[in-house]
């Protein structure tokens, strides 16, 4: 049946013309099928990527360059994207607006179809035909329930993919959100951050959260409120508005849902955010961030009032507001609580030696 499952794409008529070497690897996605409607899933779900290759190739190139500071316009090859770019693709094509969607059910969804040991690791690489595999996943992880899908007994895959790029791709594509990447300068900015914040992270997963689960908004909250963050500078009302701004279901009606999980894009971004909303001495710098970092009573409001400007002059304000953030507040407060931690489990240490030596 692998002949069925993995077939090679070929320009002599042969095959499936996605170009020269791709394969469409989705044995694993096709074991959902009966064994004799494989081949067909397989063949038009083929079709409907043929028929939009030159879509998915701008697409692809496109967000490999996203974040690179070598800057590279959508008509150029390249040849991997990260799975971080892979996150901010999601996040742009409105992914995580399906209900029970987020990036972290979309990277357990298409680890089935991957040997990814940690599958949240934001360096993983995904070619062309990795990022056509995760598209086909991704499509019928979202809208395999649809109603208009849930009794079809032929070319589901294809229906599926066909309805996540007209819903999503066709509509959505090439415009980056978020709190940094949509612009070059800012981008290189906060990712002078990003390795740091990487460790932030792990220490978050491995301070607040169960061993092998990614935190939660939550959790992110009691981390910045340990480290003496959260306060007059920051308050809780501005930090629920930070994430909410890319993220719908942070704020339904009146309530919060804070058990949402954060993939390192999301934590990066909150606090990138947070960089951006802290009120500083110097009230110059909080110039442009008044309405932003107010308070909000009404619950209901928090993802509609929450903006970021996006002004050309505006840059040296935003740049300054993050590395003063990053430099100044988050890391030294972060390498204090981690001397602090190291101090206790010494002094753990030496006590239970002691007991056993008067023992």
């Amino acid at each position: 049946m692998s002949k069925f499952v993995k077939l090679k794409m070929t320009k002599d008529g042969s095959g499936n013309v996605l170009g020269p070497n791709l394969t469409l690897d989705i044995g694993q996605l096709l074991k959902n099928f009966a064994e004799e409607t494989r081949e067909s899933e397989l063949k038009q779900v083929t079709f409907v990527i043929l028929r939009n290759i030159v879509l998915f190739r701008k697409l692809f190139s496109y967000y490999c360059a996203v974040g690179n500071i070598k800057h590279r316009t959508f008509e150029e090859k390249t040849s991997t994207m990260t799975r971080f770019q892979l996150w901010r693709f999601l996040k742009d094509t409105k992914v995580h607006h399906h209900a029970n969607h987020n990036l972290a059910s979309v990277d357990r969804a298409i680890a089935s179809c991957f040997s990814f040991k940690d599958i949240h690791n934001p360096t993983d690489k995904f070619g062309l035909q990795d990022f056509l595999k995760c598209c086909v996943v991704i499509g019928y992880s979202i809208y395999k329930s649809d109603p208009s899908y849930v009794h079809e007994e032929a070319n589901v895959l294809s229906k599926c993919m066909q309805q996540f790029l007209d819903d999503n791709l066709l509509n959505h594509s090439f415009r980056v959100g978020g709190q940094f990447l949509y612009e070059s300068r800012r981008a290189m900015k906060a990712l002078m951050y990003m390795e740091n914040s990487w460790r932030v992270y792990q220490y978050c997963c491995m301070t607040y959260s169960n061993t092998g689960e990614l935190p939660r908004m939550r959790q992110f909250l009691f981390m910045l409120r340990d480290l003496d963050i959260l306060g007059k500078h920051l308050s809780t009302g501005t930090v629920l508005k930070i994430l909410a701004f890319d993220d719908p279901f942070v704020v339904s009606n009146e309530s919060c849902n804070m058990e949402l999980e954060m993939t390192f894009l999301e934590f990066f971004e909150g606090l990138v955010g947070c960089g951006l909303c802290y009120g500083f001495d110097n009230m110059n710098l909080m110039s442009n961030r008044s309405v932003i970092a107010s308070d909000v009573d009404d619950l209901s409001q928090l993802s509609s009032d929450y903006s970021l400007p996006k002004l050309d002059d505006d840059f040296p304000v935003w740049s300054k507001q993050v590395q003063n953030f990053f430099a100044k507040v988050l890391f030294p407060t972060w390498h204090n609580q981690q001397k602090i931690t190291r101090a206790a489990h010494l002094s753990r240490i030496r006590s239970s030696h002691v007991v056993v030596q008067n023992s």
